[in-house]
């Protein structure tokens, strides 16, 4: 009985592992997009104000959804 739920709780845990994987992964990659687009020797010079103001606006969408979606 014991070694049949340790084998239920080991599946549990990595989804659970998985998924905060994923979440790590989603969160720095818009941190990191957010520093490149700011930073004048990577693209900050190089790309037009508008598309900046968009990239800008899906990285603040990206990270209220993550704010709102704790458990995902």
């Amino acid at each position: 009985r014991m070694v049949r739920e340790a084998e239920e709780f080991a599946e549990e845990d990595k989804k659970v592992k998985e998924r905060i994987d994923a979440r790590n992964g989603l969160e720095t990659y818009v941190y990191n997009m957010k520093n490149t687009i700011n930073d004048k020797d990577k693209l900050a010079d190089k790309i037009d104000s508008d598309d900046k103001e968009k990239i800008d606006a899906a990285l603040k969408e990206a990270l209220e959804w993550l704010d709102e979606n704790q458990s995902a």
